[in-house]
This record gives C-alpha cells, sequence and structure tokens, in this order.
C-alpha cells in the first residue's frame, strides 16, 4: 500500500510529498551522514535574535567602557600622585600614649612613616 506522507523541511520554505517508504529510507540516510542533514538545516530565527543581542550589549561594553578605563588611567597616572599632608596641630586628645608601643623605640606606630604620620611632638621630617 502505497501511502503518501506529508513533511515540512527544516528551513525550507516547501513541503515535500515523499512515499512513506522513500520517506524512512531518507531519515536512515540521514544519520548515516550527520553532516549531510545539517546541510538542509537553517538558521534559526530565535539564535538569530541572540545573537543580534549579544552583538548589541558588546558594543554598549566596549563603549561604556573606554571613557572608566581613561578615568582611571587619569587618575592613577595624571592625578596628583603626593597630597599635601595636614599641618601639625597639637590636640591634647590625639597621639596619647598610655604605654609605649613593643616594637622600635615605643613612639613609633608599627607601619610608621615619617613624613605622612606624626609624633606627639609633632613630624619628623620639614617639608
Amino acid at each position: 500500500m502505497n501511502q503518501l506522507f506529508w513533511r515540512a523541511e527544516v528551513g525550507m520554505q516547501r513541503l515535500s510529498r515523499l512515499p512513506l517508504r522513500l520517506e524512512r529510507r531518507r531519515v536512515s540516510e540521514d544519520c548515516k551522514d550527520p553532516c549531510k542533514r545539517q546541510r538542509f538545516r537553517g538558521v534559526p530565527t530565535e539564535e538569530v535574535k541572540a545573537h543580534g543581542k549579544a552583538t548589541i550589549w558588546k558594543y554598549i561594553t566596549i563603549a561604556a567602557s573606554i571613557p572608566v578605563l581613561c578615568q582611571f588611567f587619569y587618575l592613577t597616572f595624571m592625578a596628583n600622585l603626593h597630597p599635601e599632608r595636614e599641618e601639625f596641630v597639637a590636640w591634647p586628645h590625639l597621639r596619647l600614649r598610655a604605654r609605649a608601643f613593643p616594637w622600635g623605640d615605643g613612639n613609633h606606630s608599627f607601619f610608621h612613616n615619617k613624613y605622612y604620620n606624626a609624633l606627639p611632638d609633632g613630624y619628623e621630617e620639614d617639608d
């Protein structure tokens, strides 16, 4: 009995009308050679839309990152690298030493900087 089978090809605009036995043979041939089956497939529209959205976001990211990188470059290399230190004022509630530090002479903090960290009587180095 020769039955007809209607089949819509993926990615093609026409319907193929083949006898069922030929359709089975065609499917089995496609399974033997997977590349042959791939050749007739079109690109799904959802993947094309997703690729378009990814491309848009790629360009937005690049466009937004360039000004940010320029600003970081300026702040890192071009801005004032050595800010002026504050003038020493001997406030009575600051730099109190109840007991000496357990290292060195007991008056310098552990990470002491002679230029920026003041001792109770003033800076060690002048400007």
